[in-house]
């Protein structure tokens, strides 16, 4: 097999298995939610999980998990994973990163020597973290299009007479998933023993958005000082729910200018494409020369501040 097949065949395999290490990880769904803090708190629990389930997954790099314990890495790791809803330890995302930056860099000098190697290694170690961005970005949009409903939930259990950790266990029983996990967690922590205030802390730590944040900081104002709660939670909801149709206004406004955006972003690859479809070697020196490799760096770096650029142009954060 050539050099350049067999480093493409590498690449591809290694991607490939990380990838699948990501998504098949477990989830904090319904019958996992429980043992959440077994695995990511490193805590013990009390664990109520269905026959056949498993809560808590043996850890593959004891050594590795002992030498961050109580360190800044890993609680910074530990709210990084835990925000993307996975069950995955510290530990664990940073075997993947080396793996993939160091089979990356192997297939990548097959192809392109330094500078492929350099590129492999960074492709492929940042590919855990880039799954772990997308996967807050979906959970934490999702958590605040479920808030408001929560919310409301919340406000009719209260008129009812229920308590608020029992109108909290009522979202859990008749909201999904991420809402009903993060309700689910909430009520379990109390139940074994946390103060309501440091089970609110630990949800906004866990969430990271700044309506969850609203909604704790009103709760534990309410419980210090008094106040009609029941109100307080009804505006807010009404708060977010006017967020979220202005978002929604802004992002139909803002679609023009991120299409535009991934077109500019698409040109240079297709044009890139095109050359070497209708003029083979017309590009070579970019990839021989010294004089190429400084143009596709510097080309590279532009593309990259374009990007952000245009990003922080079309963000919506409300």
């Amino acid at each position: 097999m050539a050099p350049w097949l067999l480093a493409i065949v590498a690449f591809v395999a290694t991607f490939g298995a990380v990838a699948v290490l990501l998504v098949w990880s477990p989830s904090i769904g319904p019958q996992r939610a429980r043992a959440l803090a077994a695995v990511i708190d490193m805590e013990p629990v009390v664990v109520d999980i269905p026959e056949g389930q498993v809560g808590a997954r043996p850890d593959v790099i004891p050594w590795l998990t002992r030498l961050l314990s109580g360190t800044r890495i890993q609680r910074s790791l530990q709210a990084q994973i835990i925000q993307a809803g996975l069950l995955l330890r510290p530990a664990e995302l940073l075997a993947l990163t080396g793996l993939g930056a160091a089979v990356g860099s192997i297939a990548g000098h097959m192809l392109y020597e330094m500078i492929g190697s350099a590129t492999g290694a960074l492709v492929l170690g940042l590919a855990p973290w880039a799954y772990i961005k997308v996967r807050q970005g979906i959970r934490k949009k999702t958590l605040m299009l479920q808030l408001p409903d929560a919310l409301d939930l919340i406000c009719s259990s209260l008129r009812a007479g229920y308590g608020f950790v029992q109108a909290v266990g009522n979202v859990a029983d008749q909201m999904r998933a991420p809402m009903r996990d993060e309700a689910r967690r909430l009520v379990d922590e109390v139940r074994l023993g946390l103060s309501l205030d440091v089970a609110l802390q630990r949800m906004i730590e866990r969430t990271g958005t700044h309506d969850f944040e609203l909604m704790c900081s009103a709760v534990q104002i309410q419980t210090r000082t008094g106040g009609n709660l029941t109100e307080v939670l009804g505006n807010l909801s009404e708060v977010i729910r006017d967020r979220i149709r202005l978002a929604g206004e802004i992002a139909a406004l803002t679609a023009e200018g991120r299409l535009s955006a991934m077109i500019l972003l698409a040109l240079p690859f297709v044009f890139a494409g095109l050359l070497s479809y209708l003029s083979p070697g017309y590009l070579t020196p970019l990839f021989t020369e010294p004089l190429g490799h400084i143009i596709l760096g510097a080309g590279a770096v532009l593309m990259a501040m374009g990007v952000v650029v245009i990003h922080k142009l079309l963000s919506i954060d409300l």
